[in-house]
Parts: structure tokens; sequence; C-alpha cells
């Protein structure tokens, strides 16, 4: 008996064994949801009624064809369902089974940060375990929609860019993985945001390390010819930077909202094109097109494909042409009512577009259990931001003082939020809940860079029992 304990202990005391626990914390969860009545979410899976989203017929037969014409959703969301269809009539279980492996995936990049960063098991099971309790979190494997990939593809650069800290090689595959992934799984991080932090973190390794590996030649070289392929089809097929055609309607739906479609309207004057957009653009729905003035942007070299125009109506030459005027009205608005702002930022709680939204507020009521809940990993980490430059400044320590991977998971909470902010206008709480990973890794790099470089950590091994 002795000896078989014995044996258990040795097992799990290695590192890459211990990821046992949080992984059956992981499954466990996941089944109890099951068993409890909550069941996976498919149905934005070849939901046409949605700009989102491609037809199931589409994907399934023309599936690259469709994919190269969708301009209203970056492909990588898209692009899991194509392969998902493949396995008709599965093609929900297929999907399903992708998600829970991205929240694996997820609860694995926690471990590992935690281990990397505190040389702990312990510490990192029971943060990797900790992780999957908090609300947002894991919940979003049983939902189609983009949330646990982020989350996922977040945990992944995190740990890649705390492996790159350390000068390991190996942080640049996880860099590369999570960039591209964003790249084309979420528009805020377009090409001119993800070519200059994988050219950044090669700089930053090759200077400190002075390594000329041909593998790392490889990587910069394929995902920069992607990128560059990707975002320059986007360029001269669609006229767009970001690889989705939303930013104006959003835009726009903002100052409806905030501003108020009458003064919008007394603003651009007699002209029907404007008038028409304004009125039939409610709550960011987008307009397939503008018959009184469609022919202002009908000169615009606009290509599209058949199987995307087919698969959803919102991917067609008319749909974007209509975009781009949405866009180019909302950019004119936004510079007569910049000073009107803060409208459109604290209008109504149950608006799109809002601060109150943004928060939850029309969902849950304020200062409410559940309002806690759904903001509380979201608040924790702005507050020890907050916490961290107070202690830099009483120092009279410089932020650049940071760790390269602290500097950086801050940096890209700051670009998620300013994204959210400004150029999404607040449309949802998705850039809060697809963060998680971020703002869990950025809570335990701030409390351990306190603790070792405050009075904290020499108490604590004062006060440790002999």
């Amino acid at each position: 008996m002795g000896s078989l304990l014995l044996a258990f202990k040795k097992f799990f005391s290695a590192k890459k064994y211990a990821f046992v626990f949080p992984a059956v914390a992981f499954a466990m969860q996941y089944f109890y949801r099951l068993y409890v009545g909550q069941k996976f979410d498919g149905t934005d899976i070849g939901n046409d009624s949605l700009q989102n989203f491609l037809s199931t017929k589409s994907l399934s037969e023309n599936p690259l064809e469709a994919l190269w014409g969708l301009h209203t959703q970056p492909p990588l969301l898209n692009g899991l369902y194509a392969i998902a269809i493949q396995f008709q009539p599965h093609e929900d279980l297929i999907v399903q089974i992708i998600w829970a492996l991205f929240g694996l995936v997820t609860i694995w990049c926690i471990y590992e940060f935690s281990i990397e960063l505190l040389d702990s098991k312990i510490w990192a099971v029971s943060l990797s375990i900790l992780y999957q309790l908090i609300p947002s979190t894991i919940g979003y494997t049983l939902w189609a929609y983009n949330t646990i990939l982020i989350q996922a593809l977040f945990a992944i650069l995190a740990l890649g860019i705390l492996k790159i800290s350390k000068l390991k090689i190996e942080g640049l595959y996880y860099i590369h993985i999570a960039l591209l992934g964003l790249f084309l799984g979420r528009a805020p991080f377009a090409g001119l945001v993800i070519a200059p932090m994988i050219l950044y973190f090669h700089w930053y390794l090759k200077t400190r390390t002075n390594s000329k590996n041909l593998t790392k030649k490889k990587m910069l070289g394929f995902s920069l010819i992607v990128i560059v392929f990707i975002q320059g089809h986007f360029l001269i097929d669609f006229k767009q930077i970001a690889l989705s055609s939303w930013g104006g309607h959003s835009t726009l739906r903002a100052l409806t909202n905030g501003v108020g479609q009458d003064k919008l309207l007394s603003q651009v004057g007699d002209d029907q094109c404007h008038q028409e957009i304004i009125r039939n653009h409610y709550q960011g729905q987008s307009i397939s097109a503008f018959p009184s003035c469609i022919s202002r942007y009908d000169s615009i070299s606009i290509r599209t494909t058949k199987a995307a125009e087919v698969g959803n109506k919102n991917n067609s030459k008319e749909a974007l042409l209509a975009s781009i005027a949405t866009g180019d009205l909302a950019k004119k608005l936004v510079v007569k009512n910049i000073l009107s702002y803060e409208n459109v930022v604290f209008g109504s709680n149950d608006k799109l577009g809002t601060f109150q939204y943004f928060m939850g507020e029309a969902k849950f009521k304020r200062y409410s259990i559940a309002y806690f809940k759904e903001n509380i990993l979201f608040l924790l980490t702005i507050l020890l931001i907050l916490i961290l430059i107070l202690f830099c400044f009483c120092r009279r320590r410089s932020l650049k003082s940071l760790s390269l991977e602290l500097k950086s998971i801050i940096l890209l909470i700051g670009y998620a939020m300013f994204y959210s902010l400004v150029t999404e206008i607040l449309e949802n709480d998705r850039y809060k809940i697809e963060a998680n990973s971020l703002y869990f890794l950025c809570s335990i790099a701030v409390v351990f860079y306190l603790m070792l470089n405050s009075n904290l950590k020499k108490y604590l091994m004062k006060t440790r029992p002999v």
C-alpha cells in the first residue's frame, strides 16, 4: 500500500502530469452542465438570417468560394462551421467537440502560464481550476460563437509572450498561432496590428539570443504571407481595412442612440441619400441597398462571389456598397457630434452601444449579485492595473520596467477596450468576455509582480512555520 501511494505521489509530482487535475475539473463541470439540462447552442451554424453567418447549403457545396466572398465576418468562425458541415447531419456534434477542445486549451494555457511564472504546480493547478469557476468563462464552450475561440487564442498569445520573455523559442509558435487566429477570427485585430506584433517578437528574441534559426524565418514568412494575402484581398475586392464591413453600421447606430435621429437628420439637410440611411438604420441593422443614392457608389469596383451572396444576402455587392455609404455618413456625423460623445457612451441602458449596456444593465439589475458576477473578473483586473500604476508611481518606477509579458498583456487589454469604446462603440459586452483569459492572466502577473517588489514576500517568508 505504501509503495502504491509513493508511486501515485511521484506520478502527480511531475508538472506535465499535474494538469490531470484541472482537466478532470473541466470535464466534471462540462458534463454537469449537460446533466442539469444545459444544451449546446448551435443555432448560429448555417444561420443565414443574421449577417454574420453563411447558409448551410453554401458552406457544404462551395465552402471556399463562399468564404472568399464573405465580407461581413472574418473567415475563421464560418470556416470551422464549413468543416463541421461536411459531416452532416452531425455538424452540431462536431462543432461541440471543437469548442470543448478550445475550452480545454484555454485551461491548459492558464496552467502552463502559471507554471512558467510561479514555478509551482500547486498554484498552477489551483489557478487553472479557479478560472473555470469564474462566471463568463468555460460556460461559453456550449455556445457556437466566437467567444471561447477568442478566449483560447488570447490565452495562447499570453503564454507565448511569457515564454518569449524567458527567451524560449517555442513561444514564437504560440504567438504565431494566436495572432493568425485572432487575425482571421476577430475584426479588431486587423493585419495593421497583427503584422507589427509578429515582427516585434521576432526582433525581441533575435536581439537577445542572436539566433539565426531557419524555422523562425519560415514561421515569419508564412504568417506574413497569410496576412498580406487576406488583407490585400479585403482592400482590393471589398475596399475594407478590417476583415468586416460592420464598422460604419455600429458607429451610426451609436450616434442614433446617443445623439438622436432628429438631430442627425437636421445635420444632413436635404440630402435624400443620407436621410434614407439614418431613417432606416435602427439599432445597427444593416441595410442591403439605397435605391435613391446607390448610383453614387456604383462606380466603386467591388468583387464578391456568388456562393457568398447566395449564402447570405448581406454579402452581396449592393450590401457592401450600402455599408460603405453608411461608413462615409458615420465619419461625417462623428466629427460633428464629437462633443456629444458622452451622450453616445452614457445613453439608455437598454440600447446597444452604451456603457450601461456594456456593463450588463440591460440583463441584470445594477449592483445585483448577477451584475457583480458578470463583471467581477473585468473589474478586478482594472483595479489591479490601477494599483500597479499607483505602486510604480509611489516607488518612482517607470512602467517600462515592467516585465515583457505584463506590459504586453496590459497593452492588449487596453487595445481591446479602445476598440470596444471607440470603434465598435460598446456594441455589446463581448470584448469584456472574450478577453477573460487576458484579464485572469494579467491579474496573476500583477499580484506576482507586487509580491516580488514589495515587503509582502518578505513578510510571508518570515511568518512561514519552520
